[in-house]
């Protein structure tokens, strides 16, 4: 019959991003050393910080603007991005972990910036 495939609900992008989290964690996991259990108490509060942005945008009367939320989004995933690489790296170069665990703090404080205001 050719139906249409539902629109995205507004906490879609933060589906993925959980999903997103969720490898970064497994990356962490695997690494070697005290660095990547630094890193993921980091990561548990992004993911709690998605709970709640999820929230939020799931009690919102309207839906958000969908241009506004695409540039949320991808905001979103260019700071889950970088603490992606900076997992693996952590994991491959445990040399460069003062580094990678730099980043990975400052790039998950602005994604938890970010994540405190949903678009509208």
């Amino acid at each position: 019959m050719g139906g249409r495939d539902a629109e995205p609900g507004p906490t879609a992008p933060l589906d993925r991003l959980t999903a997103m989290l969720a490898t970064v964690v497994t990356l962490l996991q695997q690494a070697p050393g005290p660095e990547s259990k630094r890193c993921l108490a980091v990561i548990d509060a992004s993911v709690m910080a998605v709970g709640r942005a999820a929230a939020k945008l799931a009690a919102r009367p309207a839906p958000p603007d969908p241009e506004a939320l695409s540039r949320w989004h991808h905001a979103l995933r260019g700071s889950l991005t970088a603490i992606a690489g900076w997992a693996q790296m952590l994991g491959v170069q445990p040399e460069s972990a003062g580094r990678a665990v730099e980043a990975i703090e400052r790039n998950a404080a602005t994604l938890m910036e970010l994540l405190e205001l949903p678009p509208d």
